[in-house]
This record gives C-alpha cells, structure tokens and sequence, in this order.
C-alpha cells in the first residue's frame, strides 16, 4: 500500500526522521 500525500510529506518531512514506519 502506498499512499502519495503521506509518501510526498514523508520526503518533504526529512524521511524516517518524522516516519519511522514505512509505507508498505
């Protein structure tokens, strides 16, 4: 599953820093 808003805020946002669980 991959949501693109959530993908787009996780590069924006500094990656694992902010989102430590990846979008599987």
């Amino acid at each position: 599953y991959h949501d693109t808003s959530q993908t787009s805020k996780f590069l924006i946002n500094g990656g694992t820093k902010k989102y430590t669980h990846p979008y599987n």
